[in-house]
């Protein structure tokens, strides 16, 4: 616990984030100690980071949901792991940004949508065009136009329909677990009345 605390703080402090290590809160008697609680990330009252899921029951998950608190379990790090920001970057930019802060920070939009854009035309390869759909997904998926760019990318032959399908993931449109299960055809087949939105 003491390393991933360590790293959470030293992520959060190069990056400027708040950050509350040891953060504790009770429900009803019920005590949690967290991690840590990153106030500008997940929720409103922030992300609480856990090394185990045992005492988030379903009714302590549906308590910090309505507490207005975001969650992740990260499983406890090893000694000899080397910290890696970059990691940690795309970590807390998949939690998301508290806008009652006021707007991003820039290492959350950057490289911008027209750089992905530029760069996914000039890509020659397939991974590296995949990586760029994943990026466009992660670092934009609040813009609307994000969403037409990745269409357009598939709709072309450019693509497959995993970025657009992590867009619309974070959008809330498909549950995280039941796209994890699908198969590519199934795949298509649930996305295929947003293809049909789209295309008017």
């Amino acid at each position: 616990m003491a390393v991933l605390a360590d790293e959470i703080y030293e992520a959060a402090n190069t990056l400027g984030l708040k950050v509350d290590i040891g953060f504790s809160l009770s429900f009803d008697g019920t005590k949690l100690r967290a991690v840590a609680r990153l106030p500008e990330l997940g929720s409103g009252n922030g992300m609480l980071v856990f090394t185990s899921d045992d005492h988030l029951s379903p009714e302590v998950r549906e308590r910090l949901r309505r507490a207005d608190y975001g969650y992740s379990v990260i499983g406890a790090l090893q000694v000899e792991q080397q910290f890696d920001l970059d990691s940690w970057r795309e970590v807390f930019i998949d939690w998301g940004w508290n806008s009652k802060f006021g707007p991003k920070p820039k290492w959350m939009t950057e490289p911008s949508l027209d750089d992905l854009e530029k760069a996914m035309q000039d890509a020659t390869d397939h991974y590296v065009r995949t990586e760029i759909g994943s990026q466009i997904a992660l670092l934009h998926w609040e813009d609307e136009r994000a969403q037409e760019v990745l269409f357009g990318y598939i709709k072309a032959g450019v693509l497959d329909a995993d970025p657009l399908a992590d867009l619309w993931i974070r959008r809330g449109k498909i549950d995280r677990s039941v796209y994890d299960e699908l198969a590519s055809d199934d795949l298509r087949q649930l996305l295929a009345p947003w293809f049909r939105e789209l295309k008017h």
